[in-house]
């Protein structure tokens, strides 16, 4: 596939990204139980034909998928921490007086 190609590819699944994405982002799981996040993407990577394994060096949550062989390898680390941060930048601000 070359970059054209790829481009027309991303484009053309938007929306199926993009669900995904919103899915994860209204889950707002804690860490290392983010079960139904890791259910969606295990459900995305099966449906784009993806070969999919759970676990990985005992995290239940952790979720590989497979396509193909041989060369490119790419590796993609999917971490969820930004609905925690847009939660705790809405708390007020503590400052200590040392007086």
């Amino acid at each position: 596939m070359n970059k054209s190609e790829l481009y027309t590819y991303i484009d053309a699944n938007a929306d199926r990204f993009t669900a995904v994405s919103d899915a994860i982002w209204e889950y707002a799981e804690l860490s290392l139980q983010e079960y139904r996040s890791a259910d969606c993407y295990e459900k995305a990577l099966k449906d784009a034909g993806f070969a999919v394994t759970r676990g990985l060096a005992g995290i239940d949550t952790a979720v590989i998928g497979t396509f193909g062989s041989g060369h490119p390898v790419i590796g993609i680390l999917g971490e969820y921490i930004g609905r925690i941060y847009d939660e705790v930048k809405q708390r007020p601000l503590y400052i200590e007086d040392k007086k």
